[in-house]
């Protein structure tokens, strides 16, 4: 539960090694930021995506409380986007697994503060939780959101 503390930012990751930041109140890092993520633990990311089930995960687990955060995993693979979003429940498996490895690779990276303007994954009135993007994971890019992003 984190009755108005919860992190809110959004990392962006590229199957080209590009990455984005963009940290709110209680996240880790505030502000736009831009780094480099390793390739090979990006496409680990993609497979791990990929072996969890992602595609297959209906769009939206949630349950109407109030207090926890909010988690949206957004990854696009082959020209099709996926989005799933968690609130308040444990399911779908491997969920919250995931979302984990999505955070272990964007603490790997170094941030810099970036010089152009990076655009939130959700309109302010949803930035309150976890988002994560993976882009596409078919080639290899991804964009995790916590808000995270892959692409």
């Amino acid at each position: 539960m984190c009755n108005g503390g919860c992190p809110a930012y959004d990392v962006v990751l590229y199957r080209t090694g590009a990455a984005e930041w963009l940290g709110g109140p209680y996240a880790p890092r505030e502000g736009a930021m831009c780094g480099v993520v390793d390739r090979d633990e990006f496409r680990a990311l993609a497979r791990y995506a990929r072996r969890c089930g992602f595609f297959s995960w209906n769009d939206a687990y949630t349950e109407l409380v109030e207090g926890p955060p909010e988690f949206l995993i957004e990854l696009v693979a082959e020209g099709v986007t996926k989005q799933v979003i968690q609130y308040g429940v444990v399911d779908p498996p491997g969920f919250g697994r995931l979302a984990a490895r999505i955070d272990v690779v964007a603490d790997s990276i170094r941030w810099a503060p970036s010089r152009t303007r990076i655009q939130p994954f959700l309109p302010p009135s949803w930035f309150n939780g976890y988002d994560m993007r993976i882009g596409d994971v078919g080639d290899d890019q991804m964009r995790p959101r916590r808000d995270t992003r892959l692409q």
